[in-house]
């Protein structure tokens, strides 16, 4: 499965991490760095099934505390 971060408003919109999607682990974990312009701000954490990025398995809206 991959996880990816996306604007709030937009579930199925472009990514906001500045290397895109990643992987997540057999544990169903991933670390990444999100930028500084994105503190403060409503986002989306996504995870879909790879190669599928539109076929959204689970979402949360959430905001970035810095």
């Amino acid at each position: 499965m991959m996880l990816d971060l996306r604007p709030a408003s937009d579930a199925y919109g472009p990514s906001l991490l500045s290397k895109g999607a990643r992987t997540l682990d057999d544990a169903g974990q991933v670390n990444v760095l999100v930028s500084d312009e994105h503190v403060g701000k409503d986002v989306c954490v996504v995870v879909y099934a790879p190669g599928a990025p539109s076929d959204v398995r689970a979402k949360l809206n959430t905001r970035i505390e810095g």
